[in-house]
């Protein structure tokens, strides 16, 4: 799996949208958050599944199922250096923004 980083703005947004689901009942606030993460995770493991944004900026949209909520995101290149340290090999995965 990718990692993930976030804009700044993107938790007051969700703790924003999910309020508002809690404020309707607090099943609808598990729904939307369960989804949310379930779509977070999902397009962390496969971000090319999900189609480019009409925007033009390369960005991917991924919507949500139940909600009227979609987000955007990159996919930055991974690199990888594999080195050796101890007698074991570990790899370093840096992401070029």
């Amino acid at each position: 799996m990718r990692k993930v980083s976030y804009n700044p703005k993107v938790p007051a947004e969700v703790r924003e949208l999910l309020d508002y689901y809690d404020g309707i009942s607090r099943e609808l606030g598990d729904r939307f958050w369960s989804e949310l993460s379930a779509a977070l995770d999902a397009a962390g493991r496969h971000p090319t599944r999900y189609h480019f944004d009409s925007l033009g900026l390369g960005l991917r949209r991924c919507n949500l199922t139940d909600f009227p909520i979609h987000f955007l995101f990159r996919i930055f290149p991974v690199l990888r250096y594999k080195g050796v340290s101890n007698s074991s090999t570990f790899y370093t995965e840096i992401y070029k923004s």
